[in-house]
């Protein structure tokens, strides 16, 4: 940084919260002008931000059409997803319908009393649910 006679000041952590700062070398007063510190380089964050600022538009843009990917990858997903449950329904229902003809034609006069009367009428409902 500097050469031996000149110091630089520095502070110390104190308990108080003063800004007072001493120069015991009485030298560097007559020094301080022509012993500058050189400029420090920008920081990592400043140097982010100015790249980020210069090309924003083309970020955006960027961005964007991520975006609008994802959206349409979700909405692919969200209609092979509904087409999956529309399948896995129809052969709900087909597998219901088996079920059902399989009840209808099986002969029932084996039952009698109530056994009977509950057999006649879930035969009548399943041949109005399917209109035969």
């Amino acid at each position: 940084m500097s050469t031996g006679s000149s110091r630089g000041t520095k502070r110390s952590k104190t308990s108080d919260d003063s800004d007072a700062r001493f120069n015991l070398d009485d030298d560097d007063d007559d020094n301080e002008d022509e012993a500058q510190e050189p400029q420090r380089p920008i920081g990592r964050n400043k140097a982010k931000r100015a790249t980020t600022s210069t090309t924003t538009g083309s970020n955006a843009d960027d961005k964007i059409t991520q975006l609008v990917d994802t959206i349409t990858n979700l909405s692919n997903k969200v209609d092979s997803n509904l087409e999956y449950k529309m399948k896995k329904l129809d052969l709900k229902l087909s597998n219901q319908r088996m079920k059902d003809y399989n009840f209808f034609m099986t002969p029932h006069d084996h039952l009698t009393g109530i056994e009977l009367e509950v057999t006649k009428k879930l035969k009548e409902e399943i041949k109005m649910k399917y209109n035969w």
